[in-house]
């Protein structure tokens, strides 16, 4: 019924107790707790990127990319939101090594345009730098957007140029697999929440298609009105994704990807994909205790909360 109360719980019952052995459940915070189960899950990430070697190892740097990307939105919320920099957040030393950018640098960062000037020496400053000019877009959602599909690109090239002939199959399914959703999933919401201009939903389209065609994603983005773009999205191979217009769509595809990581994990249990599988099953424990947490936090109903969690009871009805 608290926050405190999960900790409590995680601290009796989990292998959490030792990373929450300092922590008080009278007065933890919830801001506290979340950044103590992110620095579990990125010490673990970072043990286990020790084990690999050789091109492997190097295909499992899009994994500190993500890293890097991610706190590069966090930072950039802040900087958008005018909050004065205090940025405490502990970055893993294993993934600092590995950084492009300055964390501290940037934290000193007053504006926008002096954040991406602070960018300089990193492939994010060439990207970025762009929007300093383009004041209409100069937002953090125009911001995410650029920055996620330069990590799909990136994650993809590396795939296809590291990786066996095995791996390279079996990661190219599951990563093309999830731009493919993540494409329909941009201009679903576009289309049904933001009447965003199809030349704008372009824009932020991930250039590489894997099951989809380009006439399917120019239909999508050119349809009329939302009953039309549902028609179309069931003629995908993706349709299950979409199958409750009231349901939560992004949840399917979390339990959708999942499903694909875990049959391929059992079909080829010296692949690469089992390691990958439990890096986005460590990702989804840590998302889901988070979700959970900021319900409580909220005084969500219990019921709700399960709608937004990823593999949990197998379908969005908690049953």
């Amino acid at each position: 019924s608290s926050v405190g109360d999960v900790a409590a719980y995680l601290k009796s019952n989990t292998k959490y107790k030792d990373a929450l052995a300092g922590v008080s459940e009278t007065d933890v915070h919830r801001g506290q707790l979340e950044q103590l189960l992110l620095e579990v899950k990125e010490n673990e990430f970072a043990k286990l990127f020790k084990y690999e070697k050789g091109n492997n190892k190097r295909f499992l740097a899009v994994f500190i990319l993500r890293y890097e990307i991610e706190l590069l939105k966090e930072m950039f919320r802040m900087v958008e939101s005018g909050i004065l920099f205090t940025f405490d957040r502990r970055i893993n030393e294993y993934y600092r090594k590995h950084m492009t950018i300055d964390a501290d640098k940037l934290a000193a960062s007053k504006t926008k345009t002096q954040f991406i000037e602070n960018l300089k020496g990193t492939p994010y400053n060439k990207l970025l730098s762009p929007f300093i000019s383009n004041t209409e877009h100069f937002n953090i959602f125009g911001i995410e957007m650029t920055l996620d599909v330069y990590y799909f690109v990136t994650a993809w090239k590396s795939a296809i140029k590291l990786l066996g002939k095995k791996d390279r199959r079996i990661v190219s399914r599951s990563l093309g697999s999830e731009m493919d959703i993540l494409n329909l999933l941009w201009i679903f919401r576009s289309k049904k929440f933001y009447n965003i201009p199809s030349e704008l939903i372009y824009s932020y389209i991930i250039p590489i298609k894997y099951r989809l065609r380009q006439e399917q994603i120019a239909e999508l983005v050119t349809a009329g009105n939302i009953d039309e773009v549902y028609k179309l999205l069931d003629e995908t191979v993706y349709s299950e994704i979409f199958k409750e217009k009231e349901g939560f769509t992004e949840q399917y595809f979390y339990d959708y990807m999942m499903k694909l990581q875990r049959k391929a994990a059992r079909y080829y249990p010296f692949s690469i994909m089992t390691m990958l599988l439990y890096i986005h099953q460590k990702d989804n424990e840590v998302g889901n205790i988070i979700k959970i947490t900021e319900g409580i936090r909220y005084k969500l109903d219990m019921n709700k909360i399960k709608h937004f969690l990823i593999g949990i009871g197998g379908d969005k009805s908690g049953s």
